[in-house]
């Protein structure tokens, strides 16, 4: 009994995505590649689902929008949480030129949460530049 007690706390689920922070928000942002970002928490068993779900589009997508996930149990990631009114998970939030176009609350299939990113990535105003970056 005390072994699979000790298993279970030393093996913590975590999302396939690359982790993301308050800290390394950012820097991602300012990279100017379109973000998913998978808030999660270990406890919430239907994070798993949609954890598998990314992974299953994400090759699809390559190129287009890179996955992240976020702890939100994490205690530096609350206040960040917060402030992008993540209020419920599984959730996933789509940012495109740092803004956030897409916010996806709750587990859809596969091709339901394809279409809502894809209208996240469609949706984001358009950046103007001065006619001199152009050429």
């Amino acid at each position: 009994m005390d072994t699979d007690q000790n298993q279970s706390a030393d093996t913590r689920w975590k999302p396939m995505s690359p982790e993301v922070t308050a800290a390394s928000f950012p820097n991602l942002v300012e990279g100017g590649e379109p973000l998913a970002i998978h808030f999660w928490a270990e406890w919430d068993r239907v994070d798993r689902d949609m954890d598998k779900n990314i992974q299953l589009i994400a090759p699809r997508l390559k190129g287009w929008v890179s996955f992240y996930a976020a702890d939100v149990d994490r205690p530096e990631n609350i206040d960040w949480c917060k402030s992008l009114n993540v209020v419920s998970i599984p959730c996933l939030i789509v940012f495109v030129n740092g803004l956030r176009t897409r916010h996806i609350i709750g587990l859809g299939d596969e091709k339901e949460l394809t279409q809502k990113i894809l209208h996240g990535l469609c949706s984001a105003p358009t950046m103007q530049r001065p006619w001199w970056k152009f050429w």
